[in-house]
C-alpha cells in the first residue's frame, strides 16, 4: 500500500539540530514503500 507521509521533525533545544534525523526517515519510508509528502520543522 503506497501511503504519504508528512513529517514533523522538531528539537528540544536550541543547541539540537531538527534535521538531524531527515535522511534516515527518508531511507525508511523508501525501504517500505511510502513517501514523505511533506516536511514540518
Amino acid at each position: 500500500m503506497f501511503m504519504f507521509i508528512r513529517a514533523y521533525l522538531r528539537a528540544s533545544t536550541k543547541e539540537q539540530d531538527a534535521k538531524r534525523a531527515k535522511s534516515e526517515l527518508i531511507a525508511f519510508a523508501n525501504d517500505h514503500g511510502h513517501k514523505i509528502a511533506a516536511f514540518y520543522v
